[in-house]
Parts: C-alpha cells; structure tokens; sequence
C-alpha cells in the first residue's frame, strides 16, 4: 500500500472526519467497516465525554450501508482520495529517480481482501459494473494526465486509457 495514513486533519474538523481519518490505517486489517473506525478511535487520542463504542458510531454515521453519511462509504472514499494522491507522489518521486518510469499496482496491496466488498457500496441495488469500469477509467486517466501521456483525442488516446484500465481492473 503506498500510503496507510492521511494528511493531518485542522484541530477544528468535525470529530466524524476524525475518526474517518483515525480509522484509515486499519483499514487492512478490518476493512470498510465500523470496526476500522472503533480501532482507529482507541489508537488515537481522542478527547470524548463517554466511551465511543458501536451504538455511537451509528449515531454519528447515521443512515444505510449505501446512504453518503455511512461509515464504509466514507472510508473508501476517503481511502481512495488518499490513494490517488499518494498515487501522484510516488510517480513523481520515480519519475526524478530514474527519469520517467512506471508505477505498479501496489496501492491496493494492504487492503485487497476488502476492497471489493467496499467497491460494491458504488453500485445500485441491480448488479451493474459500470461504477468500477468508470472508477478504472478515472484511474487510467489520472496516471496518463500525471506521466504527460496526452496525443491528443484520437484512437491512440483511448487504446492507451483502455490498456490501463484493463490492467487494472486485472490486477484488482
């Protein structure tokens, strides 16, 4: 996994980005789910009134496992952001060590178990495969954009995105 930890939040972020934050390097070992967030409350230093313990984690993440306010969907989006930024880093970090380069798959590595689990909060109630086609073409897309690989719309333009977003979805 490139990166297991997020940026560091203002003292006055909400205490539900917090504890989304907090629940970020635990996601490899108890996926998108509350359990993350519970684990990521006891490792950090949070100031709390009461015990933070399941039944306040519903209250503060209120709604179902797909609504935008529930805790594993704001984990993979969070988890995602995060992985395509340090996604950006590492490239570049390649790109001035050897003079261009290419990154591997490796920002999933920590969290392969869960992460198709989490990818299906993506998805409508009827099984549907577009939201990871879209999402392995937003990332085909970003790592072109990122290594200047742009020849202008044409077949070559989309061979290139179609060939990494296959090999995405491949090592996925």
């Amino acid at each position: 996994m490139l990166a297991t930890t997020g940026p560091r939040l203002a003292p006055g972020a909400s205490l539900t980005s917090r504890l989304i934050a907090s629940a970020l390097p635990h996601i490899p070992n108890h996926g998108f789910t509350p359990s993350a967030v519970l684990a990521g409350a006891r490792a950090s230093e949070f100031r709390l009134k009461a015990p933070l313990d399941a039944l306040t984690i519903d209250r503060l993440f209120p709604g179902g496992p797909t609504s935008q306010t529930a805790i594993p969907l704001r984990l993979l989006k969070r988890w995602d952001a995060m992985q395509l930024q340090a996604m950006r880093s590492h490239f570049h970090a390649i790109k001035e060590r050897s003079g261009g380069g290419g990154l591997g798959s490796k920002a999933g590595e920590g969290s392969k178990r869960t992460f198709g689990d989490a990818l299906t909060l993506l998805q409508d109630s009827i099984p549907n495969p577009l939201p990871l086609l879209a999402r392995a073409g937003q990332i085909a897309d970003e790592s072109c954009t990122i290594a200047n690989h742009d020849e202008g719309f044409g077949p070559r333009w989309y061979t290139s995105r179609g060939r990494l977003a296959i090999a995405y979805l491949l090592s996925a």
